[in-house]
């Protein structure tokens, strides 16, 4: 990116295009790059850092049937904003999503639900990243439900 205010405008568009007050995610945005002499800005985690990351997210299995005590999932419906009014950030979330998480996602729920005896799964509108602010009521009452000790809602 050209600049802290494009970076900052490109994450709110993806990330957080729920969130009323971008104050809320400034130093997650500030955290994510180091900004140079000239004004620009570059990504501090490498990009084969960030290939490895995704990899084993994607690969690293988890055994789910090892857990014993009841459990809460809550996915949020994509992993970025995908209604961009930009054709060009839209274009690339789409392909992203696709090309990494939405197989993923969808594999990750079926399994577990195979997997965990006693599982609530909790779908949620927004993305990934601004879930908590787009979503909050229904993740608090599904929260509390799950905490309060009701049957899982399949």
């Amino acid at each position: 990116m050209k600049s802290l205010e494009g970076f900052r405008a490109y994450e709110r568009s993806v990330w957080f295009p729920g969130v009323g007050d971008a104050s809320r995610f400034e130093a997650y945005v500030r955290d994510q790059v180091v900004i140079q002499a000239d004004g620009s800005v570059r990504p501090i985690m490498s990009e084969t850092a960030t290939q490895a990351l995704v990899k084993t997210l994607i690969t690293n299995r988890r055994d789910y049937t090892k857990v014993q005590s009841p459990a809460l999932a809550i996915y949020a419906e994509t992993m970025a904003d995908t209604r961009s009014a930009e054709p060009a950030v839209r274009a690339d979330v789409l392909a992203r999503g696709q090309k990494y998480m939405a197989s993923f996602r969808t594999a990750s729920i079926e399994r577990v639900r195979r997997e965990l005896s006693s599982v609530e799964i909790v779908n949620v509108r927004g993305t990934h990243m601004d879930f908590l602010f787009t979503s909050r009521e229904k993740v608090v009452a599904a929260m509390r439900r799950f905490l309060g000790g009701s049957a899982p809602q399949k």
